[in-house]
């Protein structure tokens, strides 16, 4: 089994965090980031899809905003995250 990187789960997770501010402007720290991820590992998200053996992609719900999380399941750690609408799906659960 090959070692999984805890510098690669920080650079996932710092990765995650400049997206959400990106995409959603939402400022969040590493740390924060994981707090989402948790979100997924305790079930509390809605599964979408399986991009491969090593990442999943889920509904989470972030500051009262649903998005898709792209979680990374070796490293347990969120890689992005992604407006609903381009997975295909319609946004719901929007602030205004």
């Amino acid at each position: 089994m090959r070692h999984k990187s805890a510098k690669t789960k920080r650079k996932q997770q710092k990765h995650a965090a400049k997206r959400l501010f990106q995409r959603f402007d939402l400022a969040y720290t590493p740390a924060e980031v994981d707090a989402i991820a948790e979100q997924i590992r305790s079930g509390k998200s809605t599964p979408l899809r399986r991009v491969s053996i090593r990442l999943a992609v889920h509904r989470v719900t972030v500051a009262g905003r649903e998005m898709a999380a792209y979680y990374d399941t070796q490293r347990h750690a969120l890689v992005t995250v992604k407006p609903l609408e381009w997975e295909g799906l319609p946004a719901g659960g929007t602030e205004e």
